[in-house]
C-alpha cells in the first residue's frame, strides 16, 4: 500500500477519551509504526504521562 498507493509508512493515530490513552500505550511500545497521536480529551492517568517522554524521545508529535 505504501509502494503503489503512496500511503505513509507510519500511522498518525486519533483517540478520544480512553482511545487516546490506548494510542499512548500503543506508541509507546511501537515508536518506529507511529508519526503522530491526536488525543481528544484522553482519559491520561499517572503511569500514562509518564510514558509520554518515551514518545518525545522517539520524535512523535502530540497533539
Amino acid at each position: 500500500m505504501t509502494e503503489n498507493h503512496g500511503l505513509a509508512k507510519k500511522a498518525a493515530f486519533v483517540g478520544m477519551s480512553k482511545g487516546g490513552v490506548n494510542a499512548f500505550n500503543w506508541g509507546v511500545v511501537n515508536p518506529d509504526k507511529v508519526a503522530c497521536i491526536y488525543a481528544d480529551n484522553p482519559a491520561v492517568y499517572d503511569e500514562d504521562f509518564a510514558k509520554i517522554p518515551e514518545l518525545a524521545k522517539h520524535d512523535v508529535q502530540l497533539s
